[in-house]
């Protein structure tokens, strides 16, 4: 619904360029690029020639606002069907609904028919019906990119093999490809195997059912293994494969309203490998109750894999940390290599070069000089104020220089969004008056148009062409590039603009590698300039200040270690239960079926204790390479089984599920239990064994609710 243009939360279209040749795919909800053309090739349904085509819809483009030209096509599409290809041009940013009214308007009066599920999302195509039902929706969607003159969409013939047909469900009358598969086929546009799909996954339920061979997830997702049994699949647990529902690790994860015939046309499948390769980026923010949560669950999933007898190997990748060996010890019970390992030299290792005293500072080389500014007797917003009017207006005067580029965007890193709000109130108001009073009558214009925020207050489908135009701005003119861009700590991480130089940091941040991380950001192709404004009201800024010179010459050296601790009584208690049931969900051949969801008394069944068991054991051992006293962990991990089966006795014949969500009321009795369900407990005889589980590890204090 979300990508027909219904509301909700979450935006499948993610993918929003085609790798290949950059056409769009998808229009972020921030909308089209500003100034410049932008094509859209959207694929229609029509019995005209392209040429006559072309000829109706400019007589209809010319009344409409935006669309410069258009352009029709019908290479490697079937008959009945052509390519429109729609250049946009405005002097603001067009968004999705725009654009979704201008083809609204063009298709009513040009009689044609859009393929692709709204012309927003050019690149989407909706396929497949849910067996047993009248509507004909598409349950799916696949990605393609729909540019005539990409390399995709060549003579190269391409094609997927299943284990059984799609689209027909045929399963041994047809043509066999080497590895034994068969041509999967769906009802598209394109002439067959001239079309190659963009092969991304960016559903959850795709990837449960389409198994792909890499997956690419945030560490907090991990805390959905408890919840989705059919996360399985990552594993390689797989024992079925239907043409309407991807592949299955049982029967009874059938959709309920599954038909016998959707039923009959599923084939058995051999298990796949579990993963074998983990790559951690960023390991330095595995730290703190993340780090250690994450490191509980960390076990589930080596146990997983370990189990289909693979060890996985894992690769992690980090600027900034200390005591490495402990970290990755408690994190993944293992030991570390460091690669490349330390140089002959210290003065010159594979990681940083220290230049000889005569070279001196040298601008046009990459690197960084900091600048502490520390304001006693003054409140924090007029030092702000100036020293952002005094950066605007020299970059400005300089505008001519060669190197302006690279300073024209000033960089605000903030360490909190209610420290960003107030920056930019201050930009709007109070820095443009400062200017004007400083620049002699003609003050730098700065326009709200050219202000970029990246923060987890702005969309998600927005970030990735906020980096595209951005890490483009070399090539412009400083006038085109933005005048400001005001960030919080997402900027210390996946950022890479080589032409920023300029920074301010508004109070020194929590951490010294969180500072190293969003410095870092700048200066990567030109000497760069990070001024650190200290406030004088915190006794933290002000020890900065005074140790500002001595800090900064052993900035590496003063990196705090890592913080994790898996095996606490904190974190137990947060999700040792949780961590379990994800284990026991996901488990390859289990004694009994704890995947129904309905059923939460399975822990008194006969075979339960096997797995448990299997469990405990396993677990024991990886504590044992972190711990030297295993058995208190263990005790923990037993009383948290203990307690299921008390309460599962307790609850008798009585509604006992494994999952309830909130909103649709709390009615039944749950082992992963929320808010609501504790505030339930005592008025509606509600039983849980769980509290509190956690669904991500984005948020890992206890959730309360409030009731008025």
């Amino acid at each position: 619904d979300i990508l027909k243009g219904g509301t909700g939360d979450g935006e499948p279209a993610q993918v929003l360029k085609c790798p290949a040749c950059g056409s769009w795919l998808a229009v972020p909800r921030g909308g089209l690029p500003a100034k410049s053309e932008n094509t859209l090739h959207l694929i229609v349904k029509t019995s005209r020639k392209p040429d006559r085509l072309r000829d109706e819809l400019l007589s209809i483009v010319n009344e409409l606002q935006h669309v410069r030209d258009i352009r029709v096509s019908d290479r490697n599409l079937k008959p009945g069907f052509c390519t429109v290809s729609l250049i946009f041009y405005s002097s603001k940013k067009l968004r999705d609904k725009d654009i979704d009214e201008i083809w609204a308007e063009i298709e009513r009066l040009a009689g044609i028919e859009l393929q692709s599920l709204r012309a927003s999302r050019p690149g989407y195509f909706g396929y497949g019906k849910e067996p047993g039902r009248r509507k004909e929706e598409p349950v799916d969607f696949e990605i393609f990119c729909t540019n005539p003159e990409c390399p995709l969409g060549s003579d190269v013939i391409h094609g997927e093999g299943v284990p059984v047909n799609t689209e027909s469900g045929i399963t041994g009358e047809e043509e066999r490809l080497p590895d034994g598969l068969v041509l999967r086929r769906q009802d598209f546009p394109f002439m067959p195997g001239s079309r190659i799909p963009i092969p991304a996954y960016t559903v959850d339920e795709q990837i449960y059912s389409r198994c792909p061979t890499v997956i690419v997830s945030t560490a907090d997702k991990i805390a959905r293994l408890a919840y989705e049994p059919r996360a399985a699949s990552i594993f390689g647990n797989v024992s079925l494969y239907n043409p309407y529902y991807g592949y299955l690790r049982n029967e009874d994860l059938y959709p309920h309203d599954t038909t016998r015939t959707a039923r009959r046309l599923s084939v058995r499948v051999e298990p796949f490998n579990p993963p074998d390769l983990i790559v951690q980026d960023e390991l330095h923010l595995m730290d703190g109750p993340l780090g250690s949560m994450f490191g509980l669950y960390e076990n589930v999933v080596d146990i997983l894999i370990r189990e289909n007898g693979r060890v996985p190997k894992r690769i992690a990748s980090t600027a900034t940390i200390r005591r490495a060996e402990r970290q990755v010890r408690n994190l993944f019970a293992g030991d570390v290599f460091q690669f490349p390992p330390h140089g002959l030299k210290i003065e010159d290792s594979f990681f940083i070069r220290h230049p000889s005293p005569q070279d001196g500072w040298d601008e046009n080389r990459p690197g960084r000089i900091y600048m502490g500014l520390f304001s006693t007797g003054l409140g924090p917003l007029t030092p702000l104020v100036r020293i952002w009017s005094r950066l605007l207006k020299e970059t400005h005067d300089r505008r001519h220089d060669r190197n302006a580029i690279y300073y024209w965007t000033v960089t605000g890193y903030f360490n909190a969004i209610r420290e960003l709000g107030g920056g930019v109130g201050l930009y709007r108001e109070d820095i443009v008056e400062r200017l004007g009073e400083i620049s002699g009558g003609y003050p730098r214009s700065l326009g709200p148009e050219r202000v970029v925020e990246l923060s987890s207050r702005v969309d998600s489908t927005d970030i990735p062409q906020i980096l595209d135009e951005l890490e483009t701005g070399e090539s412009r003119t400083p006038e085109e590039n933005p005048d400001a861009i005001f960030t919080t700590s997402m900027f210390g991480t996946g950022v890479d603009i080589p032409h920023l130089s300029l920074m301010i940091v508004h109070g020194q941040p929590k951490t010294t590698s969180q500072y190293i991380q969003a410095t870092g950001r700048i200066g990567r192709k030109h000497g760069g300039l990070v001024i650190t404004f200290l406030r004088a009201g915190r006794p933290r800024d002000l020890s900065h200040y005074e140790m500002f010179t001595a800090y900064h010459h052993r900035i590496y050296l003063e990196v705090e270690p890592p913080s994790v601790s898996p095996f606490s009584d904190g974190t137990l208690n947060r999700a040792a239960g949780s961590s379990m049931v994800a284990f026991l969900r996901n488990k390859r051949d289990p004694s009994v079926e704890w995947y129904d969801d309905k059923n939460g008394r399975v822990i008194l069944q006969d075979g339960a204790s096997r797995d448990t068991s299997y469990f405990l054991t396993e677990l024991g051992r990886r504590v044992g390479r972190i711990y030297s006293h295993p058995q208190e962990v263990i005790r923990h991990f037993k009383s948290q089984i203990d307690r299921w089966e008390i309460v599962a006795n307790r609850v008798g014949e009585r509604d006992f599920v494994f999952v309830e969500y909130p909103h649709r009321g709390v009615k039944k009795s749950v082992v992963l239990g929320t808010p609501a369900h504790a505030r339930a407990r005592n008025r509606k005889r509600i039983e849980i064994v769980f509290d509190n589980a956690p669904q991500s590890l984005r948020e890992v204090e206890e959730t309360i609710g409030l009731e008025v």
